[in-house]
């Protein structure tokens, strides 16, 4: 008789806290490493955010996920500190004797990490890093507010006063997950084809002919701009810049290498234009990002 394969235990996600946190010039959270999981929205400003994959550049609409037991830091630029919203819960809601909420959450600036606090994952893999469309980031913030605690932890023991807010975060999160945190899959060839070449690279992607490759599957540039825009928020111009900047970061952070070196390697017109492509992608300057995420 075969034996009943054993099932994971369901998610009964639970809200703790959220807030909306304004960074000084330069401020610096962490290293830290947070027991339960959390969502964070980008509202204005620019930042990184460093953890053990690398450095994140934060901008408006940028959408991170911070799973529980991963060390990161957040870090503010100095002449545009970001703003950004904080939503922290739990799949599965435990009881963690001795621990001071909301502060032993976040186990931060060399506090101890009690390994036996940190929450399992439950969930299948989630995006860590995206960025929101205009829409969805004013979903995210029309569904963030209802549920606004500003350090107001809730536990079990507020049932059944703490109901309504549960409701609104498990609308939240059903947002957040269908929408925001499952990795895009884009049914056109065509834009899947075109997004492979911008991560790869290919020295034949240029500026100039990036509309002339979808005239090749007899589309026009407008129809390819549309379909492109439609299935990933952005258009191919922006996507494709944005993907040239990010190739770059690895050498900015691990090279002695010139900043003209850098660009004349990745096929930049100028060190000029790279400067001012690098600054509307990430926020900052090349060298500005250099010195802030120097190993």
């Amino acid at each position: 008789m075969a034996q009943p394969t054993e099932q994971p235990a369901a998610a009964m996600p639970f809200f703790r806290f959220s807030l909306r946190y304004i960074m000084s010039p330069g401020e610096i959270h962490g290293p830290r490493t947070t027991y339960i999981q959390s969502f964070n929205l980008i509202e204005s400003g620019t930042g990184t955010l460093h953890t053990d994959d690398g450095p994140l550049p934060l901008f408006p609409g940028v959408h991170a996920y911070v799973p529980s037991g991963k060390p990161h830091r957040w870090e503010a630029s100095r002449d545009n500190p970001f703003i950004y919203r904080i939503v922290y819960f739990e799949w599965n809601y435990r009881e963690r004797p001795g621990v001071v909420y909301p502060s032993d959450f976040l186990a931060d600036r060399g506090s101890p990490v009690n390994a036996s606090f940190i929450e399992p994952a439950v969930h299948e893999p989630l995006v860590e890093y995206t960025v929101l469309d205009d829409a969805d980031a004013a979903e995210w913030n029309r569904l963030f507010a209802p549920i606004l605690s500003n350090y107001d932890v809730y536990d079990a023991g507020r049932f059944p006063g703490s109901l309504r807010i549960q409701g609104q975060f498990l609308l939240f999160l059903d947002f957040v997950i269908n929408t925001a945190m499952q990795p895009k899959t884009f049914a056109d060839r065509r834009v899947k084809a075109f997004m492979q070449a911008a991560q790869a690279g290919e020295p034949e992607l240029t500026h100039d002919n990036i509309e002339h490759r979808a005239e090749r599957h007899g589309l026009s540039r407008s129809h390819f701009h549309d379909l492109f825009k439609r299935q990933t928020g952005t258009t191919p111009n922006a996507y494709w810049s944005e993907q040239r900047i990010k190739r770059t970061f690895r050498e900015l952070i691990e090279t002695t290498e010139t900043i003209t070196r850098i660009a004349e390697r990745h096929r930049f017109e100028s060190v000029h234009y790279y400067a001012k492509l690098f600054r509307k992608v990430v926020g900052l300057t090349p060298g500005e990002f250099r010195r802030r995420n120097r190993v």
